[in-house]
């Protein structure tokens, strides 16, 4: 696990607090375990000092027939620069044609 931003340490004092790393998400875990993502603290992405809205591409990916939810974030790349990434729950049937679709148009 990463433990600092490189050259960044306003970030990394942000981000990794007493061995934690602070995502900025909020959730909680039911008494069972079921682990529920409620939303974000920062509701945005830096890409390479273009900031990117997640939440057009959620409803781009939920308006695809057979996903039952989405969520969008980012992740750091080989580079350093966050990628943007999404986990999706599906349903049978969805097909990649549709999923593709829906990205360039919650991109756009």
């Amino acid at each position: 696990m990463a433990e600092r931003y490189d050259g960044d340490d306003a970030l990394t004092a942000e981000t990794f607090r007493d061995g934690w790393v602070v995502t900025g998400d909020v959730g909680s875990v039911s008494v069972d375990g079921l682990v529920s993502l409620g939303g974000r603290v920062r509701d945005l992405i830096n890409v390479g000092g273009i900031t990117v809205q997640p939440r057009p591409i959620e409803d781009a990916l939920m308006a695809v027939p057979g996903i039952r939810d989405a969520a969008v974030f980012g992740v750091p790349g080989p580079s350093g620069i966050a990628r943007i990434w999404a986990a999706i729950v599906v349903e049978e049937g969805v097909e990649r044609v549709g999923l593709e679709n829906a990205l360039r148009q919650g991109l756009a």
